[in-house]
């Protein structure tokens, strides 16, 4: 997490972000109390933020629970920046493949999730004479992608799970 600001004149702003972080990354439901005590602010300020926070659509209240989760102003933003990142992807990524495929001095690859298979994004060649070579937006299956093996190793077992029974 990036260093707070060391004047006090932030603070509220601070708070707030703070709140919004307090769901991640799961998005469970949470009230004032339990905010108020995972964070430690007092119930009045947590209150004050709360309201701002669900006029604006960064939360939503549930009706019958009172309890908070992430609202439409949030995934409107993560959906922006999740955007903005898969035009950037590969000029983001390019120097550290490059810098890995040097360290290593063997090929590199990125490969994107898309539905059951990977999308070859980005390759850096190796130095080496023997090498196996994929066509920049080429489709591989997940059984047969190592990046795709990759990404699964780190996503939800449901997505997997998924995944695994289209093979079937």
């Amino acid at each position: 997490m990036k260093q707070r600001p060391k004047s006090d004149t932030h603070r509220s702003v601070e708070k707030a972000l703070e709140i919004l972080m307090a769901f991640t990354p799961a998005n469970q439901e949470m009230g004032t109390v339990e905010l108020r005590e995972k964070l430690g602010f007092h119930k009045s300020t947590v209150s004050r933020l709360l309201h701002v926070l669900e006029a604006y659509g960064f939360l939503w209240q549930h009706p019958k629970t009172r309890k908070y989760h992430l609202g439409k102003s949030a995934a409107e933003v993560g959906r922006t920046v999740i955007q903005s990142l898969g035009g950037r992807l590969i000029t983001i990524a390019q120097p550290y493949i490059d810098d890995l495929r040097n360290a290593v001095g063997e090929s590199v690859e990125l490969e994107v999730m898309s539905d059951d298979s990977t999308i070859m994004a980005y390759y850096a060649r190796s130095p080496q004479l023997v090498r196996v070579i994929f066509d920049l937006g080429a489709r591989l299956p997940v059984h047969v992608s190592v990046g795709a093996r990759a990404i699964l190793a780190f996503s939800e077992p449901d997505v997997v799970d998924s995944l695994l029974l289209n093979l079937a």
